[in-house]
C-alpha cells in the first residue's frame, strides 16, 4: 500500500508567512488533499502535492496530507510549519539601502548609495512583484498598479541582506 508523505517540517519567516509543500504524489486512481490540523493557512490548491500554503499563523501550524488509495485504504501524514517573525526589518534597512517609499507618488525612490543594489519586491505571500537593480533618481518602480497592502523590499549590499516593509494605501 502506498503511504502518504507530507514532506519535511519547515521553519518559515513572516513575512512572507507562506511555504511550499512537498507531499507524495497520489497513485492513480487515488486522490490526496491538504487540510489544516492546527493553526491557520490557505492552500493554492488543496489537491496539489506541491501546493503553496499562505497566511500561516505565528507559531506551529500542523498541515495534514491525506491520501485515499481506493481499495488499498486511506493514509495520512503531517508536516509542521513553524512561523517566526523575521528579524532586521526596520527603518535602518531603508537608510542602509538608501531608499524610501513615496506614499504620495506611489513609487520607490532611490538615492545615490542604492545604485547597483539588487532588489526584490514581494507581497506577503512571498510572490516576487518586481526585481532588478536600483538606479538613482525617482526609481524604476512605479507602484501605482499594485493593490493596497503591505509589501517587503529586500536587497544585498556589501554581502549583507537588508529588508524593510512598507504599507501601500
Amino acid at each position: 500500500m502506498p503511504f502518504a508523505n507530507a514532506g519535511a517540517d519547515q521553519n518559515v519567516s513572516d513575512p512572507p508567512g507562506s511555504a511550499q509543500l512537498s507531499g507524495s504524489a497520489p497513485i492513480h486512481p487515488g486522490t490526496c488533499i491538504w487540510t489544516i490540523v492546527a493553526g491557520t493557512g490557505t492552500f493554492s490548491n488543496a489537491n496539489d502535492p506541491n501546493a503553496t500554503v499562505s497566511f500561516l499563523g505565528m507559531g506551529t501550524n500542523v498541515i495534514q496530507w491525506t491520501c485515499d488509495n481506493g481499495p488499498c485504504g486511506v493514509t495520512a501524514d503531517i508536516v509542521e510549519l513553524v512561523v517566526t517573525a523575521a528579524i532586521g526589518i526596520d527603518e535602518a534597512a531603508m537608510d542602509e539601502l538608501d531608499m524610501y517609499f513615496d506614499h504620495a507618488g506611489q513609487r520607490l525612490v532611490f538615492g545615490p548609495r542604492s545604485q547597483g543594489v539588487t532588489l526584490a519586491l514581494t507581497d506577503l505571500q512571498g510572490r516576487i512583484i518586481r526585481e532588478g537593480s536600483a538606479s538613482v533618481g525617482t526609481g524604476p518602480w512605479d507602484l501605482t498598479d499594485l493593490p493596497a497592502g503591505p509589501y517587503l523590499i529586500s536587497g544585498m549590499r556589501s554581502g549583507q541582506y537588508y529588508a524593510f516593509r512598507f504599507l501601500k494605501y
